[in-house]
C-alpha cells in the first residue's frame, strides 16, 4: 500500500508539473498576445499608412505637373515674343535696305497694316534724317 500511495503521489506530482507548464505556456502566450495588437489591427493600421502616403505623393504629383503646365505655357509665351521681336528687327531691317511692302508681307509674315506702319516709320527716319 506504500508503494501505491508513492506512485500515486508520484504521478499526482508529474500531473500537477505538466499542469504548472502548461498554464504558465498559455499565460505566457496569453501576455504576449495581450501587448501586441492583433494582426488585423496592424495591417489596417499599415494600410492606413500607405494609403495616406500615397496620397501626400499624389498631391505633390499634381502640384508638379500644375507647374509644368505653368512652365511649359510661359516657355511658350517668352518663344513667342522672341520669334516677334526677331520677326520686327528683321523686318525693319529689310525696310532700311529698300524692300517693298509686298515683299516685306511675304517675308516676314506680317498683315498689311503692320508692313505699312513700318514703311511708314522707316520713311519718316530717313525723311528726317535728310532735313538735318
Amino acid at each position: 500500500m506504500n508503494a501505491l500511495l508513492v506512485l500515486t503521489s508520484i504521478s499526482l506530482l508529474l500531473a500537477m508539473v505538466n499542469l504548472h507548464l502548461w498554464h504558465r505556456r498559455k499565460l505566457k502566450s496569453l501576455s504576449i498576445s495581450a501587448l501586441q495588437p492583433p494582426l488585423s489591427n496592424r495591417m489596417s493600421n499599415d494600410l492606413a499608412a500607405l494609403n495616406a502616403g500615397s496620397i501626400g505623393l499624389g498631391e505633390r504629383l499634381l502640384k508638379i505637373e500644375r507647374n509644368q503646365k505653368l512652365l511649359a505655357q510661359r516657355l511658350e509665351q517668352l518663344e513667342l515674343h522672341a520669334n516677334g521681336s526677331a520677326s520686327y528687327s528683321q523686318a525693319i531691317n529689310l525696310v532700311k535696305q529698300g524692300i517693298n511692302k509686298q515683299d516685306l508681307m511675304a517675308t516676314c509674315e506680317l498683315s498689311e497694316s503692320e508692313a505699312g506702319l513700318l514703311m511708314m516709320m522707316h520713311k519718316k527716319k530717313s525723311s528726317s534724317r535728310l532735313k538735318h
